[in-house]
This record gives C-alpha cells, sequence and structure tokens, in this order.
C-alpha cells in the first residue's frame, strides 16, 4: 500500500532527525586531538616547560627531568561537552614546591578542535592520590569557591569556579590560557592543604562547543523514544483503509 504524502513527509523528516542524532553522537571532540598541550610550570618544583600531544585515550609523561609524572585524560560528558584533565603527581612522594617560601605557578595552553565556551574550571591538591578534606574557600578564581568533584564526587572536594556566562567563544584550533598561581605557595595552607606534604596536583576544566547545541544522554534517549513513538503511529496510520471515494 503507498503512503500518503504527508506521511512520506513525515517519515522524511523522521529519519532525518535520527540520521542528526547519529551524526551528533559521532562529533563530540571539543579539546583537538592530536594538538599541543603546554605547561609551563615555575617553582614546581623546578622551572620547566613540557609538552605532549592530547589524546582521546589517557597518556602519561615523564616530566622536569623524571621528578613529575603528568597524565592526561579526556571525558565526554555530552554530545558536545568534554572535561580535560591534567593528573601531575611527583615520583619521589615529596612536595610539589622545590620552595614553599617563593611564587608557585602553573601556565596551561589547550587547543580545541572547534568553537568552544569553557563554563567550569576546577583542581585539587592530594597526598599519596587522596584529595584533601575538608577544604576551604581561599584566594581568586577557582581557589575562591569550593564544590564536590564534578566528575566523580567520592574522590572527595575540589576547588571550583563557574563560569557565568562562559568564557569564549575560541575559535577552532586556538589556544586556551589557564593559570594556577600561588604566591607564596605555602598560602596553600589557609585553603586545608599541607604545602610541605600535597604531592599531587589536578587540573580539571569543562568545555563545550558552540557548533552543536549540547544534548545530554538522557535527552538523547528520550528523542529517540519520541521518534520511535512518531514512526509507529505512522505505520498504523498507513495501513489505515482508505475511505471511499464519493463521485458526483
Amino acid at each position: 500500500m503507498k503512503l500518503y504524502p504527508y506521511l512520506r513527509s513525515r517519515t522524511t523528516f523522521c529519519l532525518t532527525c535520527c540520521l542528526l542524532i547519529t551524526s551528533q553522537l559521532a562529533w563530540s571532540q571539543v579539546f583537538q586531538r592530536g594538538g599541543t598541550f603546554t605547561l609551563v610550570a615555575q617553582n614546581a618544583p623546578d622551572n620547566f616547560t613540557s609538552t605532549f600531544s592530547i589524546s582521546s585515550s589517557p597518556i602519561t609523561i615523564s616530566a622536569d627531568n623524571g621528578k613529575l609524572q603528568i597524565t592526561e585524560s579526556i571525558h565526554a560528558i555530552s554530545l558536545n561537552s568534554e572535561w580535560l584533565v591534567l593528573d601531575i603527581e611527583t615520583t619521589n612522594g615529596g612536595p610539589l614546591a622545590g620552595d614553599p617560601t617563593q611564587r608557585w605557578s602553573y601556565d596551561l595552553f589547550y587547543p580545541f578542535q572547534q568553537t568552544a565556551f569553557v563554563d567550569e574550571v576546577a583542581g585539587y591538591w592530594s597526598f599519596n592520590e587522596q584529595a584533601y578534606s575538608p577544604i576551604t574557600p581561599f584566594g581568586t578564581g577557582f581557589l575562591a569557591s569550593t564544590a564536590p568533584n564534578p566528575l566523580d564526587p567520592s574522590l572527595g572536594p575540589v576547588f571550583d569556579v563557574m563560569h557565568n556566562p562562559p568564557a569564549g567563544p575560541y575559535p577552532p584550533f586556538s589556544f586556551r590560557h589557564g593559570s594556577v598561581i600561588l604566591s607564596p605557595y605555602n598560602i596553600l595552607a589557609n585553603g586545608g592543604v599541607n604545602p610541605s606534604q600535597a604531592n599531587g596536583f589536578h587540573y580539571l576544566v569543562h568545555a563545550f562547543s558552540a557548533a552543536v547545541p549540547e544534548l545530554n544522554g538522557a535527552a538523547a534517549l528520550l528523542a529517540t523514544l519520541g521518534l520511535g513513538g512518531l514512526l509507529s503511529r505512522l505505520r498504523r496510520k498507513s495501513h489505515r483503509p482508505r475511505p471511499p471515494r464519493l463521485y458526483r
């Protein structure tokens, strides 16, 4: 039985929506894979610059002449938003600062694959991979507030800032500069962290693409179920007997 014209048009519309959802599921790279991540450190524990390529799979590199181990990972949250996480730990278990009475800083430069906005930055210090808890807001930027870990609350609290409105836009293949500065480093004690003990620092940045409207997993599921229901109704309509034509 042939479909009525309006059924054909609606079927085409539904199929188009399905294809759009499928294409969005595959289009989730916000941070540039293969792009260069640059870390410039001062007194952390030495002064050095380290570069490495961003990868979808976690990668670990050695830095500061083997004194640090740095792991980079990306966590996709929705169709067009991701967390970029940098875990920095000393290899000998010693403190992160070479001299806690001096300025300590990390400058981070990371690239985007497409036009993007940054709406949240977080960070926390750890000792032997355990986050300090409780912690107290201090300083400026993301150090001025605290929140549960946005990726895994069971890991403990983090220093966190929400950008409202989001920072950006950052054009495709451009870099964003983030920084963490403590001067002197031992003011970290005001936040509930032991500066002479902490041997790990963890930096998290959340970005989303402006090219694709953000659609989380629940919304995608609802959209799929809705399309399935609409197609089912259209199929039932297509099997209804056509009314007899009246001729005058």
